[in-house]
């Protein structure tokens, strides 16, 4: 399925947050807060390209995007809500 104007892009590792560290063998959580942008994941790899796109990125490349496209956050009730992806 392509967009009309749109990436389609997932997170590279699969994961929407990059808040582990291996040390010693052993996963450690850096942070825990859905709202800290320093762990969230930026790299994206490219899943379909916009119709009629004919430029230089193509599938299976890797993006850096906005650290907002993969985060959870809140909306004004409280709900849990996905970032823009």
């Amino acid at each position: 399925m392509q967009s009309p104007f749109n990436f389609i892009v997932k997170p590279e590792d699969g994961r929407r947050y990059s808040n582990t560290k291996e040390v010693g063998g052993i996963d450690l959580i850096i942070s825990s807060s859905e709202e800290d942008a320093s762990a969230s994941n930026r790299k994206a790899m490219v899943v379909e390209v916009p119709v009629g796109y004919d430029g230089p990125i193509k599938k299976g490349d890797t993006l850096l995007v906005h650290h907002n496209v993969f985060k959870f956050y809140n909306d004004i009730k409280g709900h849990r809500k996905s970032g823009k992806s």
